[in-house]
């Protein structure tokens, strides 16, 4: 079938399919057709709810955990989530699913604890990107952020990356993409303390309108960071709509250059300066 819905629901859909998969190369028939249901009810757009603790016949000692893990889950889950970050979003709730499955066969430790660390990582990567508003900013040292350079300062240094936007687009481009997978790959590669992550906007718009764009263009860019496995911990996002200009424009003048999203990939102490 071709998936329709929200973005939330496609990946959904995909991730589904691959649960289905893999239950199907080890001949697990029930589990098989239970997650193709639900990708099937994804695929058409259906609003699938994580599977509840009544579904499966869970080891006695193993309920309380997953009872909790499941009222974490449901409550980060809102619709403005799903809609901000709809592939974490999607593998958060798949990753809760592998494990119930797992937890309920229970003769597959790896597996079991694989599900559950993924789900661990990811849940604590949306609860991070939902209170980012409450967390205390980098210190004015590390707070510009130049394209393609690389600041040093004792035992800090920071790399940054700047993607540029269409016109009244969150969306990232095919160039975005490349620069995206650059600031991902040295992120991980290095071992990133904080991930700075800030939006722009031009003033071609108004204000308010401005400033949500560029919160979702931070968000886009957030998302991808953390369904690419960058501890979400790690991210400190900010929205600065059109008053932080790259280029000084009149009201009103559409300048490409300011429809951005800055990245600082900040290594060394930073982390721990940031945090006393």
């Amino acid at each position: 079938m071709r998936p329709v819905g929200s973005e939330f629901s496609r990946a959904l859909h995909a991730g589904y399919l691959e649960l289905a998969g893999a239950e199907l190369e080890e001949l697990d028939l029930e589990d098989t057709n239970e997650f193709a249901a639900r990708a099937i009810r994804a695929g058409k757009g259906e609003h699938v709810e994580p599977e509840k603790i009544s579904h499966r016949k869970l080891p006695r000692g193993k309920v309380a955990e997953l009872i909790a893990a499941r009222e974490r889950l449901v409550a980060r889950l809102d619709k403005p989530t799903r809609a901000r970050q709809p592939k974490t979003a999607a593998q958060t709730q798949l990753a809760y699913e592998c494990w119930m499955q797992e937890q309920e066969e229970n003769f597959q430790p790896d597996d079991i604890a694989a599900c559950r660390e993924r789900f661990t990582k990811l849940i604590a990567g949306i609860e991070t990107v939902k209170n980012v508003s409450n967390a205390r900013p980098l210190s004015p040292m590390l707070r510009a952020i130049p394209a393609s350079a690389t600041l040093k300062h004792k035992d800090i240094a920071q790399t940054g990356y700047v993607i540029l936007f269409n016109l009244n687009s969150a969306d990232i481009t095919k160039a975005g993409k490349r620069i995206l997978d650059d600031a991902i790959a040295t992120a991980k590669n290095l071992g990133a303390a904080v991930v700075r992550i800030a939006g722009h906007a031009d003033r071609s718009g108004k204000q308010p309108y401005n400033a949500r764009l560029s919160q979702r263009r931070a968000d886009k860019v957030a998302d991808a960071f953390t369904s690419a496995g960058v501890d979400g911990s790690t991210i400190r996002m900010e929205s600065f709509g059109e008053d932080k200009p790259a280029v000084q424009t009149p009201d009103g003048t559409i300048e490409p250059r300011n429809r951005r999203v800055e990245i600082g990939i900040v290594t060394g102490g930073a982390r721990t300066a940031e945090l006393r």
